[in-house]
């Protein structure tokens, strides 16, 4: 349950990717501060990219899913130094 504690770190600045419309406001009210809504991999990791400095991706980056396509995803979000 890690992720629900995030948006409150300070500094942190969490960006979720969700898929479907009823996903949106549960994110927000989490505490997202961005919420992408993507249907590919590809968009979700280029609109990510997109909310970060220089489009370097994300310093941390947790998938909750647990499927494999998600895992992948996540590590593709991630910048060169991320975790």
């Amino acid at each position: 349950m890690i992720f629900l504690h995030v948006p409150h770190w300070p500094a942190a600045k969490t960006i979720a990717i969700v898929k479907h419309d009823g996903q949106v406001e549960a994110a927000r009210q989490l505490g997202a501060a961005h919420v992408v809504q993507a249907t590919t991999i590809r968009k979700a990791i280029r609109e990510t990219r997109a909310l970060t400095t220089k489009n370097r991706g994300v310093d941390i980056a947790i998938e909750a899913v647990g499927v494999p396509d998600a895992w992948q995803e996540a590590v593709e979000l991630g910048a060169r130094e991320a975790r």
